[in-house]
């Protein structure tokens, strides 16, 4: 492998937000670090698949967030179907879509100071 290019099964994530068959299968065939660097880059960064079209209101959501649990607002993440678009549980709910009857699943992990903002 050269650096900075990564294996040639993790050419296929290309997409922000990549169908469930290919990310289950670079997950499945990935080394230890290739799968640390997927779970970072789709399941804890960026803007989630549910607030796509509005990732301002994501971001006040985890300012609002962190302000009451007196973490730095990058500790506060969208995980679960509204982070990439669909279920991430085992089979049978992989792959179900995210949708209106969907919920926000939150996760903060961090030290708990006092706010800059305040």
């Amino acid at each position: 492998m050269k650096p900075f290019l990564g294996s040639d099964k993790y050419r296929t994530l290309v997409d922000t937000y990549p169908d469930p068959t290919t990310l289950a299968s670079a997950i499945v065939k990935g080394t230890y670090l290739e799968r640390v660097a997927v779970l970072r880059l789709w399941f804890t960064e960026g803007i989630p698949f549910a607030f796509k079209s509005r990732p301002m209101i994501y971001e006040a959501m985890r300012e609002w967030t962190a302000l009451r649990l007196q973490v730095d607002p990058k500790f506060v993440t969208l995980i679960g179907s509204a982070r990439v678009g669909y279920s991430t549980s085992s089979t049978p709910k992989y792959g179900r879509v995210f949708g209106e009857a969907s919920d926000l699943d939150l996760s903060a992990v961090g030290q708990v100071c006092p706010h800059p903002f305040r």
